[in-house]
């Protein structure tokens, strides 16, 4: 197990430059501070080699971010207030794209996914988990209602 801890230079008793944060998982970010506070680029590495960037701003992750995944599947969103808050893209290796909207660091509301083939399927989160109706558009124009109920399809 890996020993958390903080790693950075004390210039005149206050945090400054560059320094970098162990996770007991062995993930890890580089910041820097200035005047004591993190502002500017933060990269994240998890040891499966998933790769996240993203923006202190007075010691709060602010502006647009990106988690890009070892498997190929990327994810694009903004922070505000040290939450993931507005629009987010997932792009998937196999070709499908997801855009939705997080809340307070929650996938929340309308949800439009398009898969590779042409289908296209408008949902809607509710915290994190689809939750009422769907509708799935086929590329040969079939259309299929459904509803979910706290992520699990009921009809």
């Amino acid at each position: 197990m890996y020993e958390q801890r903080e790693e950075f230079e004390l210039v005149d008793g206050v945090k400054q430059g560059e320094a970098i944060y162990f996770f007991r998982c062995g993930t890890t970010e580089t910041y820097t501070y200035v005047d004591g506070v993190k502002n500017g680029l933060s990269v994240l590495k998890v040891p499966n080699g998933d790769r996240a960037e993203y923006t202190y701003v007075n010691g709060r992750a602010e502006g647009p971010g990106f988690m890009q995944y070892a498997n190929g599947n990327r994810e694009e969103y903004v922070f505000k207030n040290n939450l993931k808050h507005g629009p987010a893209i997932f792009f998937y290796a196999n070709g499908n794209r997801e855009e939705c909207t997080y809340v307070d660091d929650y996938l929340h509301g309308p949800a439009t996914f398009y898969f590779a083939n042409g289908d296209i399927e408008y949902y809607a989160y509710f915290k994190n988990t689809k939750d009422g109706k769907s509708k799935l558009v086929k590329a040969n124009g079939e259309i299929v209602e459904s509803t979910f109920l706290h992520g699990h399809k009921v009809k």
